[in-house]
C-alpha cells in the first residue's frame, strides 16, 4: 500500500508550531445550590457557570468573533496539529502581521467590555431576577477580570525531533489528511453558497479556489498527493476565462473541481489517481509539449483534462450543516 505522509524531518524543515491562546472570562465556576439560597433538591449537586451565564452572551460575540478570525487566519495558511497549527516558514511573517492586528483589535474590544462589565452584570440580574444571587456569587470582580480577557499567540521552532515521545511521528504522517479536511470545509461552503443551483458564476467565485490552491501549494510537503491536486486546480483555472461570467463547459469544470475539493476521501483518491497517471504519462502533470499537440485559445496544449469537462446535471440532496464551517473554530 502506497504511503504519502510526511516525515518528522520535513515537519521540522518546512514549518513552525503556532498556538493561538484565547481567554474570555477565565475558567468556569462550580457553585453549590445552598450557597446561593436555592434548594439542593431542585438542582444538581453543583452548578457549573461560565461568563456567558452571568451576562448577556451577545456582548461576548465581538471577542469570540476575533478569536475565530485568528483561528481562521491560521488554518488558511497552515494545518492543525495537537492544540495548534503547523505553519510553513514562508507564510509565517504575513500570518504574524495579521494575527498582531487581530490581537490589537481584541485588546480594544476587551477594554470596551471591561468599561461596561459591572453594568452588564447588573442589567442581566435585573432582567433575570432569579439569577441575581447567582450572578452576585459567581461573578469575577472587575479588577481580576482584566487579566482574564486576552488573545495572544506563540510561535515555536521545531527543533530536534529525533527523540520525540508520544505519537508525533504518527501525527506528522497524517498531516495531509487534516489538510484535505480543512480544504473540504471551505470548498463545501463555496459549493453550497456560490455554485450549486446556478447556470453561471462570477470571477469572485474563483477566489476561494485560488486560496485553496495557495494553501495546498505551501503545504504540498505534508502529503505526496497534494502537489498533483495543485496542478489539477491550476489546469482548470487556466482554462476558464479571466474576465466576465463563467458559463457552459467552464462552469461545469469549476463545479466538478469544487465537488472533488469538497470531499476529503475524493481528494485523496483523486491525488492518488493523478500520481498513477504521472507514473504512466510523465508529462501529464507538467507543462505539456506544445510541439506535438494542438493549443486552444488559452495557449495551453490540448492534453486530457484531469477534471471532467462536464458533469451530469442532478439534484444534490445532501444536507449541508449551516454550522459546519464554524464547528472547527468554537471556543
Amino acid at each position: 500500500m502506497a504511503t504519502y505522509g510526511t516525515t518528522l524531518d520535513s515537519l521540522k524543515e518546512e514549518s513552525v508550531f503556532l498556538e493561538i491562546c484565547p481567554s474570555i472570562g477565565g475558567m468556569s465556576k462550580s457553585i453549590k445550590a445552598e450557597e446561593i439560597g436555592l434548594n439542593p433538591d431542585d438542582l444538581p449537586k453543583e452548578v457549573t457557570l461560565t461568563l456567558k451565564h452571568l451576562l448577556d452572551p451577545v456582548r461576548l460575540r465581538p471577542l469570540q468573533n476575533l478569536v475565530k478570525e485568528a483561528q481562521r487566519a491560521a488554518v488558511a495558511v497552515g494545518t492543525r496539529i495537537a492544540k495548534g497549527y503547523c505553519v510553513p516558514h514562508k507564510s509565517l511573517d504575513e500570518l504574524s502581521d495579521r494575527l498582531d492586528g487581530i490581537c490589537a483589535q481584541f485588546e480594544k474590544e476587551a477594554a470596551v467590555f471591561l468599561d461596561e462589565y459591572e453594568d452588564l452584570l447588573n442589567d442581566w440580574g435585573e432582567k433575570h431576577p432569579e439569577m441575581a444571587p447567582v450572578i452576585k456569587r459567581a461573578a469575577t470582580p472587575k479588577e481580576f477580570m482584566q487579566d482574564l480577557l486576552s488573545l495572544t499567540y506563540i510561535v515555536l521552532p521545531l527543533g530536534d525531533l529525533s527523540g520525540n515521545r508520544g505519537h508525533l511521528e504518527e501525527k506528522a504522517a497524517n498531516l495531509g489528511s487534516g489538510v484535505f479536511k480543512e480544504v473540504a470545509v471551505e470548498a463545501k461552503d463555496l459549493l453550497k453558497k456560490s455554485i450549486l443551483g446556478k447556470d453561471r458564476i462570477g470571477q469572485k467565485t474563483l477566489r476561494p479556489i485560488k486560496r485553496i490552491r495557495d494553501k495546498l501549494e505551501d503545504l504540498a510537503w505534508t502529503d505526496g498527493r497534494v502537489a498533483p491536486i495543485v496542478q489539477s486546480i491550476e489546469q482548470v483555472l487556466a482554462r476558464v476565462p479571466s474576465k466576465g461570467w463563467i458559463t457552459g463547459d467552464d462552469y461545469d469544470r469549476v463545479m466538478s473541481l469544487t465537488m472533488i475539493l469538497s470531499d476529503p476521501s475524493m481528494l485523496k483518491q483523486h491525488g492518488s489517481g493523478l500520481l498513477q497517471v504521472a507514473d504512466l504519462m510523465p508529462n501529464s502533470l507538467g507543462v505539456a509539449d506544445t510541439s506535438s499537440g494542438d493549443e486552444d485559445e488559452t495557449g495551453i496544449a490540448d492534453v486530457p483534462s484531469l477534471v471532467p469537462a462536464t458533469v451530469e446535471k442532478k439534484v444534490f440532496t445532501e444536507a449541508f450543516d449551516d454550522d459546519e464551517v464554524d464547528d472547527c473554530f468554537c471556543l
